[in-house]
């Protein structure tokens, strides 16, 4: 599930996230509680927030992804989180969802809708005559 431990994107990262990194694997190695793990990853210690980020800045930093990694794989192994399903899976459900209707079905059956005069019922049926 977790890719590797240690990537090569060690490199992008500063001595005090390096060691940051360092502790956080050494907690996810010994299968620290998740919320003590979420805790001391993503809390006001860490040093993603240290500096002035965006938060798109932290959401692409190597750090914050390897972090979030050991954080789900975390949750998964102690059955905190359910996994996700796979990318393939879930296209395949979308796709096949969307083939079993006609593609103008929502349209008409909001034109339908808006149709309707304001007092009447939906289930009440009118006369053919």
């Amino acid at each position: 599930m977790l890719r590797k431990l240690k990537t090569t994107e060690d490199d992008d990262l500063t001595s005090e996230e390096r060691e940051f990194l360092r502790e956080a694997r050494k907690k996810y190695k010994e299968n620290t509680d998740w919320f003590e793990f979420e805790d001391y990853a993503f809390g006001m210690r860490s040093p993603l927030f240290s500096r002035n980020r965006s938060h798109i800045d932290v959401l692409g930093h190597p750090l914050y992804i390897a972090l979030k990694e050991m954080w789900l794989d975390l949750g998964e192994r102690q059955g905190r989180i359910a996994s996700a399903p796979l990318q393939k899976e879930t296209h395949a459900t979308r796709r096949k969802t969307t083939k079993s209707r006609p593609s103008d079905h929502g349209r008409n059956a909001t034109k339908k809708r808006d149709m309707a005069s304001a007092g009447s019922s939906p289930h009440k049926r009118l006369s053919k005559s």
